[in-house]
């Protein structure tokens, strides 16, 4: 009996309660109605594999900024800088998970989960080298680049100024 009515209530807490569920958002993964430094943790957990989302899911959808179908180290990275003010949703996508819209012309791309500016396949066209481990870029020639992982290079057309606008740092040796 005891079951019964436990069951009854907890039914009755869920329609009653269930109009005042705040549906997730794109980058708003704990439903705090805003983007957080906690939802890029969140992301970041759920991308080296510390926490697991089913595919499909509204909080899966929530993780995945760029759309990619993957949640990953790129995706926590666009929402941290969403939350301390360094990007703005709205370039992402409109207000709801699901609609997802990337900016007509997007300046750059994803590699090795990073987004890097500028981002080019053709390594003849590029104006830098960035590693996309250590948020580097350098020039063409730099003795560092012997040291690069080549899992972790990316080539890249963009200026000096929009790579440092978007979390890069010049090289120490080649001075950028």
């Amino acid at each position: 009996m005891k079951k019964i009515f436990s069951f009854i209530i907890s039914l009755i807490l869920t329609v009653v309660m269930l109009p005042f569920t705040n549906a997730l958002s794109l980058g708003d993964v704990d439903g705090t109605a805003g983007i957080t430094t906690a939802d890029a943790r969140l992301i970041l957990r759920a991308s080296i594999g510390l926490q697991r989302y089913a595919e499909g899911s509204d909080i899966f959808t929530a993780c995945d900024i760029d759309g990619d179908g993957t949640i990953s180290t790129g995706d926590a990275r666009t929402v941290l800088r969403i939350a301390i003010g360094l990007d703005h949703i709205d370039n992402y996508q409109s207000k709801d998970v699901g609609t997802k819209e990337q900016p007509a012309d997007p300046p750059g791309g994803y590699s090795h989960g990073v987004y890097v500016p500028g981002l080019v396949n053709d390594d003849a066209s590029y104006n830098y080298i960035v590693n996309t481990n250590t948020l580097k870029f350098h020039v063409r020639g730099c003795r560092a680049l012997s040291k690069m992982n080549s899992g972790n290079r990316a080539y890249s057309a963009a200026t000096r100024s929009e790579l440092v606008a978007d979390g890069f740092s010049p090289c120490g040796i080649c001075k950028p």
